[in-house]
C-alpha cells in the first residue's frame, strides 16, 4: 500500500473512500460539514437517530451518499471529545484501517487529521497515521497453508489543505514509515517460530540489515567468544540447546557525536 501527502479538497476526492472522524458529542469536523450540507444534512440525522454513536472504534460505511458526488464515506467513532487523547487517535486509525482490509477499497483519504488532539501538531498527527495504519493493516500469515486475501487497498492519502504544510508533514511521514518498517520486522520475528527464528537465523537478519543501512554495523560472537568474555549468565540459558548461542550487537552511528547513545537490550 502506498502512503502519500496530497494537497487537495474534500470535493476532489469524491470518487475516493473518504475517512471521517465523529464523537460522541455528533460535532462535526470541517469535512464532515461539508458532506453533511451536500448530502441534505444526513450525517446529523444519523447522529440525531441514535443510528450512529460515536464511540470509539465505531464504524460506519455509507455508499453512494444521496444528493452528493461522494461513492463511499468510512465514519469513525472517536468516543468523548473531552477525553480524547494520543492514544484515542491510534485507535481510531486502526479502527479504520482494520474495516478498510476488508473492504474492496482500492483508495482511502483520511481525514482523521482533522482531529483536535492536545498539544500535537498535524505533523505528529501525519506520523501517526502512517505508523497505525501499517499496524492496523498486519497480518502475519507466512506459514499458513491457506491464505488470507491481500487487502485490496492499493493508495492511502493524508490530505493537506495548505502546502505550507507539506514539506514538514512530509518528513513526518518518512519518519512514521521508518518506525512501522521497524515494528513489522520486530513483530515478523517474533511471532516466527522458534524452530525457524533461531540464534543464527537473528544473525542472518542482523547482517541484512547492515548491509542496507549504512549508518549501521553489526558485531555477531559466537559461544567461544562469549566464554572468553565471561558472559557465563548469558550461555546458560542455551545450555539446553542444540542451537549455539550468538551475541548480536547492531550500532547505528547516523547522529551527532555529542549526543547520547541510547542501548537497547534483550535476549
Amino acid at each position: 500500500m502506498k502512503l502519500q501527502i496530497k494537497v487537495t479538497q474534500p470535493e476532489k476526492q469524491a470518487k475516493t473512500c473518504l475517512i471521517i472522524g465523529l464523537f460522541e458529542d455528533g460535532a462535526l469536523t470541517g469535512t464532515a460539514k461539508i458532506i453533511d450540507k451536500a448530502s441534505h444534512g444526513f450525517l446529523t440525522q444519523l447522529i440525531e437517530q441514535g443510528a450512529f454513536e460515536g464511540k470509539m472504534g465505531q464504524i460506519l460505511p455509507l455508499y453512494r451518499l444521496a444528493h452528493t458526488q461522494f461513492e463511499h464515506i468510512l465514519l469513525v467513532g472517536c468516543g468523548k471529545a473531552k477525553k480524547f487523547s494520543p492514544t484515542g487517535f491510534r485507535k481510531a486509525v486502526i479502527a479504520a484501517m482494520k474495516a478498510l482490509a476488508t473492504s474492496k477499497t482500492t483508495q482511502a483519504t483520511c481525514y482523521l487529521t482533522e482531529l483536535e488532539v492536545d498539544d500535537k501538531t498535524l505533523a505528529w498527527k501525519v506520523r501517526q497515521i502512517a505508523e497505525a495504519a501499517r499496524d492496523g493493516l498486519y497480518r502475519f500469515d507466512l506459514f499458513k497453508s491457506e491464505k488470507e486475501p491481500a487487502p485490496a487497498l492499493k493508495e492511502f492519502i493524508i490530505p493537506l489543505s495548505d502546502v505550507k504544510e507539506q514539506k514538514t508533514c512530509e518528513e513526518a511521514l518518512r519518519q512514521g514509515l521508518a518506525v512501522a518498517d521497524g515494528v513489522l520486522l520486530a513483530k515478523n520475528l517474533g511471532n516466527t517460530p522458534s524452530n525457524v527464528c533461531t540464534p543464527s537465523f537473528l544473525a542472518e537478519q542482523a547482517k541484512d540489515l547492515a548491509k542496507a543501512y549504512p549508518a549501521l554495523s553489526v558485531k555477531i560472537l559466537g559461544e567461544k567468544e562469549m566464554q572468553k568474555l565471561g558472559m557465563g549468565a548469558l550461555l546458560a540459558v542455551s545450555q539446553g540447546s542444540a542451537e549455539e548461542a550468538k551475541l548480536i550487537s547492531l550500532e547505528y552511528k547516523g547522529t551527532a557525536k555529542k549526543e547520547a547513545p541510547v542501548a537497547l537490550v534483550g535476549k
